[in-house]
């Protein structure tokens, strides 16, 4: 169950981050353990949870992963390119209808006051202003955006709004078409 001393150690941390990832998707925060994760991997626990320095710092990655498609979505679209904030919001979830459940996950974990939750949720506001402000200052944001006419902060606010909205449509449904997802949106 040890690693092996020849063993990447990036990949070994891939290998946690996407047991890690699905044991929240399919079971939630609370199933999340070094325990688990090892089984999952077949490494031990004390290599799960040294390899990201603690179970935090696992954690801290799963949420920042879940805010990441945000500040990497204008790449997702050609440059000049005429585009709805529905569209910007849910573009990575429609790529990956699996993903959605791992925001809702993060999204679930926004408010908590106690323990365990209450440092997810601080993780959670953390990566929210750090993707406002990344939107907000987005050079070839609202230009383009059909919805022009809000501030840069509007827009911001909006895609992070209908990106968790349409996080929990796309969780509810995975069939769901990018038509019928921006209609709701």
């Amino acid at each position: 169950m040890a690693r092996p001393k020849n063993a990447d150690p990036e990949a070994t941390r891939a290998r946690i981050l996407a047991a890690a990832e699905q044991i929240v998707k399919d079971e939630g925060w609370s199933a999340l353990a070094a325990r688990k994760i090892a089984t999952a991997t077949n490494l031990s626990a004390t290599t799960v949870s040294a390899a990201f320095h603690g179970m935090a710092n696992i954690e801290h990655e799963l949420v920042r992963r879940a805010f990441s498609p945000l500040i990497d979505a204008p790449a997702l679209f050609a440059q000049g390119q005429s585009f709805s904030i529905a569209e910007l919001a849910s573009a990575p979830l429609l790529a990956d209808p699996t993903f959605a459940r791992l925001v809702i996950q993060v999204a679930a974990m926004a408010g908590g006051r106690t323990g365990a939750a209450a440092r997810l949720s601080q993780l959670f506001e953390r990566c929210w202003a750090i993707t406002h402000d990344h939107l907000s200052r987005w050079e070839a944001g609202p230009p383009l955006l059909r919805d022009a006419a809000l501030s840069r902060d509007d827009v911001a606010d909006r895609i992070l709004d209908r990106y968790f909205a349409a996080a929990l449509l796309v969780a509810r449904d995975p069939q769901i078409g990018a038509a019928s997802l921006h209609a709701r949106l």
